[in-house]
């Protein structure tokens, strides 16, 4: 260990080897190679560490000059990076650029998670007012050359993109009696905006049906095209546009009959991920499946047109959260009085004729919400995420969900300040993974719920 005094207080330098947390011996440093190494800065009180990890990616390997024993060694290290840095209660942490490779994958930023559903950070952004030890790992897209700069900047260069692609280029289709057509389609790094053909935009469900990466042209949809030569264009939100060639026929032949190309992998993607029509919801985006899930089953849909925006960031009311659950569960008719021609009027501020009003009462009828207490429900008033995660709680047991608590129990820094009526719901909800905590062991509970945040919470509370 080495200490000297600065005017901020006695500053030490500990070298530790992580996997077992061992404080070395000088002559012990360089004898340890990454990701077994770190650094410890205390800088008087208890510090806070922020770990970088490179989820997949590398660190370079120093160059041992001299020897360990010697007072005068060296250590090689020019392109050697620090990855864990501490840091005093309450201070602010600049990300760093990243420093990890990656062979064939783009560094896209920092996140909280691996999986990168926590809270995402570019190179550079400040982590606020750390309250707790942090790992923040890093962000990668497929496709490209080995990345170890920012992500971010200007031109130049090539590589960082991979363009989608489909399993067959070619496929025959007769009139008579065809069938439907699959294809599976690999992403890239974009999103797909649109499958067109002849300048016709296909229409999900109706000419088209999507699992998983596999798109099925429907029989009925291609029988209504004329004999010769179709392209069916697979629009992509960037890179070069797949392309399926269908030539339609009108003979006797009873099969349909493809050509499967074998120069590209197929690599699958996540389940359910249909068309992107929004133009603020990005394929690097850690909310995109999640959007594009809750849209295509009906549950949520944009917020305007020219252009169509989600609006991820934008808070939820109370009456938005309670009308997805309605629709989701089959828009059933609330109980009336008076044989059908009286709604019971449960809640003072929900009238009649509201966009609302049939959820609310339906949901009040199951014990899926009970409002404030005063007779209030408080349709318009932004939803916070306790009460979100007590009604969606409420809502698991009327739909009897069976919700399989997979991940361990931990208690949240602001415990203290979730209400008694959720903190059962919150816990419940985060050992099945249905809702994260935010940066700092903290869950934020009188913060409001944002569209990206319901859209991901409906996601995987329905599968």
């Amino acid at each position: 260990m080495f200490q000297w005094f600065t005017p901020e207080g006695w500053w030490q330098v500990r070298i530790f080897d992580n996997t077992t947390n061992a404080e070395l011996a000088r002559s012990e440093w360089l004898k340890v190679l990454p990701p077994h190494f770190g650094v410890n800065l205390n800088i008087g009180g208890e510090p806070l560490t922020i770990t970088y990890d490179g989820n997949g990616g590398e660190l370079p390997i120093p160059e041992f000059l001299g020897d360990p024993e010697d007072e005068d060694f060296m250590l090689n290290m020019p392109d050697f990076p620090q990855t864990v840095f501490q840091i005093p209660r309450g201070k602010n942490h600049p990300t760093i650029a990243n420093v990890y490779t990656r062979s064939g994958y783009t560094f896209t930023g920092w996140n909280t998670q691996a999986d990168g559903r926590g809270t995402s950070y570019q190179a550079g952004a400040n982590v606020t007012n750390v309250q707790a030890d942090i790992t923040l790992y890093a962000q990668w897209s497929t496709g490209g050359s080995t990345n170890t700069g920012s992500g971010g900047g200007g031109g130049g260069g090539g590589g960082g993109s991979s363009n989608a692609s489909l399993t067959i280029t070619r496929a025959d289709f007769d009139k008579n009696n065809g069938q439907d057509i699959s294809v599976s389609l690999t992403r890239g790094n974009y999103t797909l905006t649109a499958i067109t053909c002849d300048s016709y935009t296909l229409v999900s469900g109706q000419d088209y049906t999507l699992s998983g990466n596999t798109y099925t042209i429907k029989a009925d949809y291609l029988a209504t095209l004329s004999v010769g030569e179709h392209i069916i264009n697979f629009a992509m939100s960037g890179g070069a546009n797949p392309r399926l060639t269908v030539t339609v026929t009108d003979g006797e032949s009873t099969t349909t009959t493809t050509t499967t190309t074998t120069d590209t992998p197929v690599t699958p993607i996540t389940p359910e991920m249909p068309i992107n029509p929004f133009a603020d919801v990005l394929g690097t985006d850690w909310f995109i499946d999640d959007v594009i899930y809750v849209y295509n089953k009906g549950l949520m849909a944009g917020t305007s047109e020219n252009p169509m925006q989600f609006s991820p960031n934008m808070p939820l009311t109370r009456g938005m959260i309670v009308t997805v659950l309605y629709r989701q569960a089959g828009s059933p008719a609330p109980f009336l009085e008076g044989g059908g021609a009286e709604r019971r009027g449960l809640f003072t501020d929900v009238p009649d004729n509201k966009y609302y009003t049939d959820a609310v009462t339906w949901a009040a009828q199951n014990s899926i919400v009970s409002g404030y207490g005063d007779g209030r429900f408080g349709p318009d008033d932004n939803i916070t995420r306790e009460q979100l995660a007590a009604i969606i709680n409420n809502y698991s047991s009327f739909a009897g969900i069976d919700l399989r608590e997979t991940r361990q129990i931990v208690v949240f820094d602001d415990d203290n300040n979730i209400a008694g009526y959720a903190k059962e719901a919150i816990y419940r909800l985060f050992r099945a993974e249905i809702i994260s905590g935010k940066p700092g062991n903290l869950f934020d509970p009188k913060g409001n719920a944002t569209r990206a945040e319901f859209a991901a919470m409906l996601h995987r509370f329905l599968n």
